[in-house]
């Protein structure tokens, strides 16, 4: 326990837990693990009035408080802590998104008053607790101004954590591509930087007392940069997009043999009536018999995927018991299909219920009727992504999943997220694959087809250079990520899945 001033303790519990003392009275913000109360006790404080949460992370509450304390949060933090919340939270789909909380409650909280909210401050022995929005970790995440001992103290939770730096970046993730939560914290920065603040106190980190103004300002570059990076993987590069031609909806010709059907399906065909196709969603699985049928094909031989995410994987256990199909996969996503519920990813598809009937090693050359078609480990939007490049009526072609994207599409990627356990160098090493190989058409996903660009390629492996530089700078380690229990504490550098975290 340490006093910073006069009726003003704290003590690092997990996380950074302050209490304001008024005689017998104190108010505490966050919590941790508890060890303020009985800290209290020993001052002689007779009552905790109640504690005040700056944002619904297990690290700032991790166990139930005594019944008889209050505890008070913001109202979008209601779904994170009540005991009905938790249990929703805990029970995600497998194809659900990143989650919305990165560290979120175990068990659910009694006593919850989720009425802290902006233009609501809270009244405490005669004086006006206020609140302020800032979002990032959490779309819940608040800020509580304090005038005390004629300063203004602000318990700023996560906003900030110190020069430069935000603690574990990461749970501005908010989805697997955008920059959303990025955008909402810097709002919340320049929020608090508008404000006559004398002292700042972040949940992680030490008291900032003389500065708060450069703190905010230097954290604020740091993720600007950041956010530019996010957005804009190749800017300003021209790529040219392949339209094809539209046969019916859906179905698009591209070459003689080479076809694209659904949202993500690419379709190859043999001389000899057979068809092959990755990347096809479930609910396209049904509309496959005539898309054959309308090329002139006899029967699908088989089906493959890029990566693990169900708009990618999805169909293949529809595939397999409609189609009678041979399921051909990488390796490292078996593991992953035969079991989704083991795996702490996002966008999970529901499991295979047989093994693959052929399995490929990666960078391994595979013949498929007349075609040899080559497996790359090309990681990027996912750790385990693959590339299956092929030469199809004189084209060289490269199936290339959803790691590259013209830059007028999603900034030019699927995303580089933690939760994808992506990395800036994976798109560095997949993007010189590609220059290596110069192909003539790139089949990414979401109805992208573009020509090879080298300047495009190039500049991805410029961008991940700095990319990675600005995750340093805003507090991931230097391999590139910040711990995250929803995830593992150390992830080992390795390229099969099958030694991936696991569920709990």
């Amino acid at each position: 326990m340490h006093t910073l001033s006069p009726g003003h303790v704290t003590i690092a519990d997990g996380c950074n837990v302050h209490a304001l003392i008024d005689g017998a009275h104190a108010l505490i913000f966050d919590f941790g693990r508890g060890k303020i109360v009985p800290a209290l006790r020993k001052m002689g404080v007779q009552t905790v009035d109640a504690i005040l949460l700056t944002h619904p992370h297990a690290d700032q509450i991790a166990i139930q408080p005594p019944k008889k304390i209050p505890i008070y949060a913001s109202s979008e933090s209601k779904p994170h802590l009540t005991p009905e919340g938790v249990k929703k939270m805990k029970a995600r789909p497998l194809a659900s998104p990143v989650p919305e909380n990165y560290r979120p409650h175990t068990l659910g909280l009694t006593n919850l008053h989720c009425t802290l909210d902006p233009g609501r401050g809270f009244l405490w022995r005669r004086r006006v607790i206020r609140v302020v929005p800032t979002p990032g970790h959490t779309k819940a995440a608040i800020t509580f101004l304090v005038d005390w001992n004629g300063r203004t103290l602000a318990f700023c939770g996560d906003a900030v954590h110190a020069p430069g730096l935000i603690w574990e970046p990461h749970n501005l993730e908010w989805d697997h591509w955008s920059t959303e939560g990025g955008r909402a914290a810097l709002w919340g920065l320049d929020r608090l930087g508008s404000i006559a603040i004398d002292a700042l106190f972040p949940s992680h980190g030490k008291a900032e007392f003389h500065s708060p103004l450069r703190v905010l300002n230097a954290a604020r570059k740091n993720l600007q940069r950041w956010i530019t990076l996010r957005e804009n993987i190749a800017p300003r590069t021209r790529v040219p997009w392949l339209a094809g031609e539209e046969r019916s909806k859906g179905l698009t010709t591209f070459l003689p043999h080479l076809h694209r059907f659904g949202g993500n399906g690419v379709l190859l065909a043999s001389e000899n009536g057979d068809a092959l196709i990755w990347d096809l969603m479930a609910h396209e699985v049904e509309k496959l018999p005539a898309a054959l049928k309308e090329l002139g094909l006899e029967r699908l031989d088989a089906a493959s995927a890029t990566h693990y995410h169900f708009d990618h994987a999805g169909g293949l256990e529809a595939i397999r018991k409609r189609m009678k199909a041979r399921i051909i996969l990488p390796k490292g996503l078996a593991p992953i299909l035969a079991h989704p519920e083991r795996f702490e990813l996002p966008f999970l598809p529901d499991c295979l219920t047989e093994p693959p009937d052929k399995i490929l090693c990666p960078n391994q050359v595979w013949r498929w009727n007349e075609y040899e078609i080559e497996t790359w480990f090309f990681p990027g939007q996912t750790r385990e992504h693959y590339a299956f490049a092929f030469v199809v009526d004189g084209q060289r072609v490269l199936l290339s999943g959803d790691n590259f994207f013209p830059p007028d599409r999603w900034g030019g990627s699927g995303g580089c997220g933690r939760y994808n356990q992506s990395r800036p160098r994976y798109f560095s090493e997949s993007a010189r694959k590609v220059l290596a190989s110069k192909p003539n058409i790139l089949f990414a996903g979401h109805q992208a087809t573009f020509g090879f660009s080298a300047p495009y390629f190039r500049k991805v492996i410029t961008w991940a250079q700095f990319y990675e530089s600005a995750c340093r700078q805003l507090g991931y380690t230097p391999e590139g990520q910040r711990r995250n229990p929803r995830i593992s504490k150390k992830t080992p550098e390795i390229e099969n899945m099958t030694d991936f975290p696991t569920r709990s």
